[in-house]
């Protein structure tokens, strides 16, 4: 029922979102719209407010505005063809920068109430393997003194250094036991440079039912020290952790000002081939807080970085770079909405403004029904002078919800896939 429950929240929210921003750029526009539903036919429910029928339908998988005169006009001025190109083409991309601004606002709000992530170590906490980091010999335990040329006292400025050494290399500066070694950067090209900073072992939150729960962990508790060993920091806690599958260690933690201590039996959980050891606890980031001007910064940086790694993802997608297994659907979405609910408001509103970033880049593809598809037809319009033939536009349609269902019944069976195996 929570997964139900938190998939219907998730999709209502982002639906009416979406839909809200084609309704009132219609109605600012002067265009008169006939129905705003929530799902698609067949209508459960329904109510009239003046032109406008309200309603919400039966498949929720997503919502349509209809405006007047979209299909085939009759001339009258308040109707969606009578408008000039730009106006129509402004109505819809109003759905999608809506998404963007629900997602704006959702990080906009947790920087105010959370505070944003403030890390003041340059000191590296892990290298992922095969990494260009690994690659140039940049250890865990270094700290990072210069890149670029440029010195550094916080984490954001190390990445902001290596940002601008993509493609060209450089010089990175650091210090280990002691000494001051000169790295050169030459092979990296794109992507991740793979290397974290050191943080302290905060638990950020707890997995429902898991190990760490059942010991009193609780989120905000920083854990010391694992199997009799002190911990100094998340990964050497996490390392710990997962070598030691299915044991029974004791654990150490801190919480405002107090130590407490307990048995935890540790889960096994298969991961690459491996057996490794799971607590159920997820990092907490060290954070600070920021005013009304540093909340909107962060939410702007949070939101561009989400669109980003969105861009990225769908580029690999097209260049055979990242498997279409990747993909998720309704029933993964489902899943992970109902992880996301049971470890609070938080973090499905978090979950929220990631999927409704997503849901922007994917409306705005040039596939027809989606809204990219309409604005290539409105450029088509602009090029020609005229409009697509009412028969050119039901053929495009018709291919566009084909390739839609295929695709909606690729990534079903891949989530239902996914979550059985998991």
């Amino acid at each position: 029922m929570t997964y139900a429950l938190a998939f219907v929240f998730v999709l209502g929210i982002l639906i009416f979102v979406h839909e809200f921003g084609h309704f009132l750029a219609a109605k600012l526009s002067g265009i008169r719209v006939e129905r705003f539903s929530l799902g698609f036919p067949p209508k459960m429910v329904g109510f009239r407010v003046g032109e406008t029928e309200y309603c919400i339908s039966w498949i929720p998988l997503g919502g349509y505005v209809k405006l007047a005169g979209q299909e085939e006009g009759t001339g009258a001025p308040w109707e969606f063809s009578s408008k000039p190109l730009k106006v129509r083409a402004g109505v819809v991309l109003a759905g999608p920068l809506m998404n963007l601004f629900l997602a704006f606002f959702i990080f906009v709000g947790r920087a105010w109430i959370q505070g944003v992530v403030q890390y003041d170590t340059t000191r590296v906490g892990w290298v992922r393997p095969g990494s260009p980091a690994e690659e140039v010999g940049i250890r865990r335990g270094d700290r990072i003194l210069e890149v670029g040329g440029r010195k550094v006292r916080t984490w954001r400025e190390v990445g902001e250094g290596l940002a601008e050494l993509v493609g060209r290399g450089g010089i990175v500066k650091v210090e280990r036991g002691g000494d001051t070694l000169e790295v050169i950067v030459s092979s990296w090209k794109k992507g991740d440079f793979g290397i974290k900073p050191t943080v302290p072992a905060l638990v950020g939150s707890v997995v429902p039912g898991g190990p760490a729960e059942r010991a009193g962990i609780q989120p905000g508790d920083t854990i010391l020290a694992v199997d009799g060993t002190e911990v100094g920091d998340w990964y050497d806690m996490r390392e710990f952790v997962r070598a030691r599958p299915g044991k029974t260690v004791k654990i150490i933690w801190r919480r405002d000002g107090r130590t407490f201590e307990g048995e935890v039996a540790l889960e096994s959980h298969e991961e690459e081939g491996k057996t490794i050891g799971r607590l159920g606890v997820i990092m907490g980031l060290p954070r600070r807080r920021v005013g009304v001007l540093g909340g909107i910064k962060a939410g702007a940086w949070d939101t561009y970085t989400i669109l980003k790694v969105t861009f990225d993802f769908l580029e690999g997608l097209v260049r055979g770079k990242v498997s279409a297994k990747l993909l998720g659907g309704p029933v993964m979405i489902a899943h992970m909405a109902g992880q996301q609910a049971r470890a609070g408001m938080g973090a499905l509103l978090l979950f929220i403004a990631v999927l409704s970033v997503n849901l922007a880049v994917l409306n705005v593809l040039p596939v027809p029904v989606l809204d990219g598809g309409h604005l290539v037809l409105l450029g088509i319009e602009g090029i020609l002078g005229r409009p697509l033939s009412a028969k050119g536009k039901a053929i495009v349609q018709y291919v566009g919800m084909a390739l839609l269902v295929l695709l909606m019944v690729y990534v079903t069976i891949n989530d239902i896939y996914k979550l059985l195996r998991y």
